[in-house]
C-alpha cells in the first residue's frame, strides 16, 4: 500500500520538532509499548536529519529519550510556543483524578493552542481523539482550587489547521463516529500504519521449536471494558481436553459474563500485568494465538497484536471479521492458513500444526518474511517524515504567496 506523501524529495531544512503526549509522562524507563512508540517516532525523525524536542513532567526514575532533547514542563515559558517548526502530540486520556490539576495534559493543550507552527495530532486509538476540555476545566479549578487559573484561549482548541495522522485507515468511519462529535475541526487526516514499527524495529526472540511450547493457545492483555469479550469467548474458552489455553495480563475469570459463558470450559488464566518487553517471551510459551479486536476496528484499523506476535514466533491467526480485506498479509499460503472464522477452524489447524512440525516452521518463517518484505527500514522512515516535511513546505510556500502579493 501507498502511504500518503511518500516518494518525494526531503526538505532541505532541518526541522525543529516539539514531541508531547496527553495522559502520561514520556519515559524510557517504563517499558511500555507507548514508550516505543514515541521513542521510534522520535527516532525517525532524528534520523532522518531533524532535531527532535519533547517536553513532559520530569519523574524521579525517570530515563530521557535517547533520540530527543527533554524539557521539564515546570519551566515552560511564552518563548517555548514560539521556537519550534513543527508540535507532534500523542493521543491519550486527560485524567483529573479526585479533581487534581493534570498540569502536562492542560500544558499539551496550550502548547497546541500557542505554538505558531503545524501541529500534528497522532491518533493510535479510536477512543482517543482530541477532546474539548474547558468546560470541564472552568468548573474544576474553581471547585477543587487549583493552584493554577487557566483562560479558555489557552484551553479550548479553535484553530482549524491541525493535521491528524491515524493509525486508523478507514477514514469515513472515524470521521463519522468519533470526530464529527467531538467539536474539533482537522485540516487533513493522512493514514500511516504506526503499528509497523514493531517490525522495523523489533527483533525476533529466540526461536522455541514447536515440541518445546506447552501451550497451543495463548492471548496477552487486557479487558478493554469488555468491547472484545464476545470474540474472546469465541475464539479462548470451550476448547476440547488436549488443547492448553492461556489468557494472561488484566485478564480475570470474572470479568466475563457467567450468562454468555455458561456450560463453557474456561482457559487457565494468569491475572498479572506484564512488561511489554516480557510480553514476547510469555508467547513463544504457545504454538499460536488469535488476533481479535474491538467491534470498532474490524475494518477499520490494524493494532500492534499481529506484529507482535510474529516477533514474538507464533502462528499469528487473524480473525476474518477483524481484517476483512486481508490486509496483513500478502502471502497466499498465510491468507489461506492464518485467516480464521471460527473456533473450530482455529482447532483443525493446531492439529495440522501439531500433526506437521515442518510446516509449523514453515509459517513462521513467512510470516517474518512477509512482515518485513512489505517495505524497507528506510522507506517506511522517509513516508513517516515526509507527512511532516510536506506540511512544512507547503506552509512555506503559501508564506513566500502572501508576501509576494
Amino acid at each position: 500500500r501507498k502511504l500518503k506523501g511518500g516518494d518525494r524529495p526531503a526538505l532541505e531544512k532541518q526541522m525543529k520538532i516539539n514531541v508531547m503526549k496527553i495522559g502520561a509522562t514520556i519515559n524510557a524507563n517504563n517499558g511500555s509499548i507507548l514508550t516505543d512508540e514515541i521513542n521510534v517516532v522520535t527516532k525517525m525523525l532524528s534520523d532522518c536529519g531533524h532535531d527532535v524536542h519533547y517536553h513532559t513532567t520530569r519523574t524521579r526514575n525517570m530515563i530521557p529519550l535517547p533520540h530527543a532533547t527533554f524539557h521539564d514542563l515546570a519551566e515552560v515559558t511564552d518563548h517555548s510556543f514560539s521556537e519550534y517548526d513543527a508540535l507532534l502530540v500523542f493521543n491519550g486520556n486527560a485524567n483529573f483524578y479526585g479533581g487534581q490539576e493534570a498540569r502536562g495534559d492542560l500544558m499539551a493543550y496550550k502548547f497546541i493552542n500557542k505554538s505558531k507552527c503545524p501541529v500534528f495530532y497522532f491518533l493510535t486509538d479510536w477512543l482517543l481523539p482530541l477532546q474539548q476540555l474547558w468546560p470541564n476545566v472552568e468548573k474544576k479549578q474553581i471547585q477543587y482550587k487549583w493552584d493554577n487559573q487557566y483562560t479558555r484561549d489557552e484551553i479550548e482548541v479553535v484553530r482549524e489547521d491541525i493535521i491528524m495522522i491515524s493509525q486508523i485507515y478507514n477514514m469515513e468511519t472515524l470521521q463519522e463516529k468519533y470526530l464529527d462529535k467531538r467539536g474539533i475541526l482537522y485540516a487533513d487526516i493522512i493514514y500511516f500504519p504506526l503499528q509497523d514499527f514493531i517490525i522495523h524495529e523489533y527483533e525476533p526472540i529466540p526461536f522455541v521449536k514447536q515440541e518445546d511450547r506447552w501451550l497451543d493457545l495463548i492471548y496477552g492483555g487486557t479487558f478493554r471494558g469488555g468491547h472484545r469479550q464476545d470474540k474472546m469467548i469465541e475464539y479462548y474458552f470451550d476448547y476440547p481436553e488436549n488443547l492448553n489455553v492461556q489468557m494472561f495480563g488484566n485478564l480475570k475469570p470474572e470479568h466475563f459474563n457467567k450468562r454468555k459463558t455458561v456450560d463453557m470450559k474456561y482457559p487457565d488464566f494468569i491475572s498479572k500485568k506484564v512488561k511489554h518487553r516480557e510480553f514476547f517471551d510469555r508467547m513463544q510459551t504457545s504454538k499460536a494465538t488469535v488476533t481479535i479486536s474491538d467491534k470498532l476496528y474490524e475494518g477499520s484499523a490494524i493494532s500492534n497484536r499481529t506484529n507482535e506476535s510474529i516477533i514474538g514466533n507464533v502462528i499469528s491467526f487473524i480473525d476474518i471479521g477483524y481484517d476483512p480485506e486481508m490486509r496483513i498479509f500478502n502471502d497466499e499460503l498465510l491468507k489461506k492458513f492464518n485467516y480464521v472464522g471460527s473456533k473450530s477452524e482455529v482447532i483443525a489447524r493446531l492439529e495440522y500444526l501439531k500433526q506437521n512440525p515442518n510446516a509449523f516452521d514453515e509459517i513462521i518463517k513467512r510470516q517474518y518474511e512477509d512482515a518485513t518484505g512489505k517495505m524497507s527500514k528506510d522507506q517506511y522512515y522517509k513516508s513517516f517524515v515526509n507527512i511532516l516535511e510536506s506540511k512544512l513546505e507547503n506552509r512555506e510556500v503559501e508564506e513566500i504567496q502572501w508576501f509576494q502579493n
